[in-house]
């Protein structure tokens, strides 16, 4: 790679630790009633991070996550509109194309 510049593919455990990271940041931020918001790049972190926040152990806490991703059906995402209830923490996990179409009222 003398004459262009050659970048190499992250490795998975650095992807991995990134996904890692937005779950602690999710419950580090995240508070009963609140919500959090993720922007990531593509489906498959969607659901990474998704399974990561979803096996969070907090007592007295739910955390909810909301995928939001143009392949997922738009009926789905509506409810992402829904405030978090006692004791949850709605965690939007979305891809760019929510950067710009989605207002959230919380």
């Amino acid at each position: 790679c003398e004459k262009t510049r050659c970048y190499s593919v992250p490795s998975n455990s650095h992807i991995d630790k990134l996904h890692n990271l937005a779950a602690q940041v999710a419950q580090s931020v995240g508070t009963n009633g609140s919500s959090v918001l993720i922007f990531v790049p593509g489906m498959n972190d969607i659901i990474a991070i998704t399974e990561l926040i979803e096996k969070l152990d907090v007592p007295n806490v739910m955390y909810m996550c909301f995928p939001i991703h143009s392949d997922i059906p738009f009926e789905e995402q509506m409810a992402v509109f829904q405030p978090p209830g006692p004791g949850e923490v709605k965690v939007v996990i979305a891809t760019n194309s929510a950067e710009s179409s989605i207002t959230l009222p919380d």
